[in-house]
């Protein structure tokens, strides 16, 4: 997305700057839409050498293998496509349109089994029995060489670099594999290459404001890259396990980040470099994001208190743009500093900002889960375990991390308390909040945006039935094979009231809201203004620290810290 937010400053910039030559290169670049938006610049094309590298695909290795795929929906009587029609759910317009194909009549040289397997074959599943069959094929028929499997998800970093090793002699090398082997790294010795055509690839929702993470069809300019990594060093084979037919109706290439992701961010930027407006901007970019888009992006902004009405930035926000972070964690991050907990705010910011430290080895799944959980102990919180487990494996390897700043420790006075670091949660992933209801023994989990939500199975939190506290923050709300939050925290009523959005008045006085109304504190009129003084008194403390980084909060400040971390720790209700 970096690149895209460069290029609008880069088409800009040339008109000013005729001294300068911008050279674009990529093995996957769509040449003609580069070259058209920067005044139909020249193009040149660069071979690159591999071998020939003939390929496969699904009826072709169907063909070779005598692999049978099997119909989940066989015990039905009639014919299992339409069944599948039936009972599947939103289908991919590739594999619709491969389930019209009158399979008879177009594949009418194939075998009989051949054909019977393409009927009951499904795009939304991946076949690991055809994996299986496809390398198993290989190692008895084929010449020596290593084979590259791409296949979708995560795959655990321990022992990376030996695929990069030679095998000793009569052994062959198997490399299982992501998109990421499709350019980033090279492996010298692949002959053979099986591609399954898929990739998990984040998009976003606009409507809902959801991240999905789901397994989607790639890109013809990857497929070709996938191709080219069995051509390396001799004559390879590309063995595609999705019929060609698929392959000819891929996109041409990838949508780039700007469509795909949200904009908060890069709408920071935009306003840093004071580039103009922020929609006016990014309506100039190569392949513009949706309005709805860049408008959550900005409504978040305005949530946080990044940016004011006019769509300027506030002093939190002008702090913000100079962490390298998303906002809400940057956010969390300064008030960790605030309030005196700023070791656990650094370590949990590091790891939200990365990839989860958490390994799940393939065959020890449910101990790297009790493990987890054992580091959350009974704080419900995942973010609780990821601070944990850092404080362990700091203990364990005995490097202290001393602070050798002389003040240190005053930033830290609040670490070891854990409500309040629960509190700094809040305030930096709010408005990604889950009201957890009660459905009998169970629980019920509901957002803003999408209604009743899961936790992912993941999380500590997956096994919990009641929660004792009546809210959840969470970083992160993804569908894949449903809608799940991922790395959660349980939080109080108080620390929402304090650390949460705009405290609304309600209708009624013995009521207040927030986030649009969407959730209701009902209280004596009594206390309510007590909660709507303490939290007045933070709002300003805050304000008067952010505008002025050099006022000490523990001098200035000390009554209502105090306050506020007395009522953190007056909660006991199970939800």
């Amino acid at each position: 997305m970096n690149e895209d937010f460069l290029l609008i400053i880069l088409r800009d910039l040339l008109p000013r700057r005729p001294d300068l030559r911008l050279i674009l290169m990529s093995a996957t670049i769509n040449a003609d839409l580069f070259s058209k938006f920067f005044g139909d610049a020249p193009t040149i094309h660069i071979p690159g050498f591999t071998f020939p590298v003939t390929e496969l695909y699904l009826e072709d290795v169907l063909e070779k293998t005598r692999y049978t795929i099997k119909s989940e929906f066989d015990n039905f009587q009639g014919n299992s496509r339409r069944r599948r029609r039936q009972q599947e759910t939103k289908k991919d317009p590739l594999t619709e349109l491969f389930e019209d194909v009158d399979i008879d009549s177009h594949y009418k040289s194939y075998s009989s089994s051949t054909r019977q397997s393409l009927e009951a074959w499904s795009g939304s599943q991946l076949d690991l029995g055809l994996v299986e069959a496809t390398i198993e094929y290989i190692c008895r028929h084929e010449s020596d060489g290593a084979i590259l499997v791409f296949l979708t998800g995560s795959m655990p970093t321990i022992n990376q670099r030996e695929i990069f090793d030679r095998p000793p002699r009569n052994v062959r090398k198997i490399v299982l594999a992501t998109n990421i082997a499709e350019s980033s790294i090279t492996i010298d010795d692949v002959v053979y290459v099986i591609d399954c055509g898929k990739a998990k690839e984040t998009s976003y929702d606009a409507l809902n404001k959801l991240a999905c993470l789901l397994p989607s069809w790639i890109s013809k300019a990857s497929a070709h890259q996938r191709r080219g990594r069995a051509g390396r060093v001799q004559p390879g084979v590309c063995y595609r396990l999705y019929p060609k037919m698929i392959h000819d109706a891929m996109p041409q290439y990838q949508l780039p980040e700007m469509l795909r992701t949200p904009l908060q961010e890069l709408c920071l930027h935009i306003k840093t470099l004071q580039l103009g407006a922020i929609g006016s901007f990014l309506a100039k970019a190569l392949q513009p994001p949706d309005s709805l888009s860049v408008q959550n992006a900005i409504e978040l902004l305005k949530t946080i208190g990044a940016l004011d009405d006019r769509e300027e930035l506030t002093p939190l926000g002008r702090h913000l743009c100079t962490l390298p972070l998303d906002p809400n964690i940057g956010k969390m991050l300064l008030m960790g500093s605030i309030f005196q907990c700023l070791n656990p705010a650094l370590t949990i910011a590091a790891a939200l900002a990365h990839r989860d430290p958490f390994v799940l080895p393939i065959n020890r799944k449910e101990e790297a889960d009790a493990a987890k959980r054992s580091f959350a102990g009974d704080s419900c919180s995942d973010h609780i375990a990821l601070l944990k487990a850092f404080e362990g494996w700091k203990d364990a390897k005995h490097i202290g991390f001393v602070d050798k700043s002389r003040g240190a420790q005053a930033y830290n006075q609040c670490s070891h308390d854990l409500e309040m670091v629960c509190a700094i949660l809040c305030a930096g992933l709010y408005p990604n909040v889950v009201q957890c209801k009660r459905r009998g023994k169970r629980r019920a989990l509901y957002t803003k945006e999408v209604g009743a939500v899961d936790i992912h199975p993941a999380s500590v939190n997956a096994g919990v039935h009641l929660f004792p506290l009546p809210y959840m923050v969470y970083s992160e709300k993804v569908k894949t094979s449903s809608i799940y939050i991922r790395d959660s925290t349980n939080i109080s009523v108080y620390a929402l009231l304090m650390f949460g959005g705009n405290l609304i008045p309600s209708k009624s006085e013995d009521s207040i809201e927030m986030l649009g109304g969407y959730l209701h504190f009902s209280a004596s009129k009594t206390v309510l203004d007590l909660i709507r003084k303490l939290r007045g008194e933070l709002d300003r403390l805050l304000k008067r620290k952010i505008e002025d980084p050099g006022l000490d909060v523990a001098v200035e400040g000390k009554g209502v810290v105090a306050a506020v971390i007395e009522l953190l720790h007056s909660h006991n209700v199970q939800y």
